[in-house]
């Protein structure tokens, strides 16, 4: 539900990197919705700056079930559920309520909570035999121009993020050098 979100427009000049908000803001519940890199020329003088778009979840009473217990819990505020989530304290089959929900849902059910779930993996997975080459093609990249004519093969990095294996560019940085 889009109506459940609060946005905000970050916006800064070339000294920063739009990478160092995301983590900042992404530690305190805000998700990435897009990032846009404008560059203005005056003269002969070339400004940049970028755009990050993220939303999080609008302030409202929070309510919990565990599966193991009776009655629910709360009501609590948006940071003490996420906290409670990250802590282990509320499984993914637990369940969850605001005032905006029609029904119970389950806490692996509502993505800005799912995020937060811990990875029940106790030791990382085993390392790919390939798994050094993203950061090698990453290094040796295109450059912006023959990466836009690239006809991109995709393939996902140990994160889950898109790249294209013959150019080496992220899909998010692509759709930024394209717009």
């Amino acid at each position: 539900m889009e109506g459940n979100y609060e946005y905000k427009i970050f916006s800064r000049s070339s000294k920063y990197k739009p990478e160092k908000i995301i983590n900042e803001k992404s530690s305190v519940g805000w998700k990435l919705v897009d990032v846009k890199i404008t560059e203005e020329r005056v003269g002969t003088n070339t400004y940049k700056s970028f755009y990050v778009v993220m939303k999080k979840p609008k302030k409202a009473s929070w309510f919990w079930k565990k599966k193991s217990e009776k009655d629910w819990d709360g009501p609590v505020e948006w940071k003490e559920l996420v906290r409670e989530v990250k802590n282990g304290e509320l499984k993914n089959n637990d369940l969850v309520w605001q005032r905006d929900f029609d029904r119970w849902k389950r806490v692996d059910s509502v993505e800005s909570l799912a995020d937060w779930i811990p990875s029940s993996n106790e030791h990382p997975p085993p390392i790919q035999d390939d798994a050094h080459e993203v950061k090698e093609k990453n290094r040796n990249r295109l450059s912006e121009s023959e990466a836009l004519s690239c006809i991109h093969k995709y393939d996902k990095d140990e994160q889950g993020d898109e790249y294209c294996k013959k150019c080496g560019w992220y899909r998010h940085s692509l759709k930024s050098i394209n717009s």
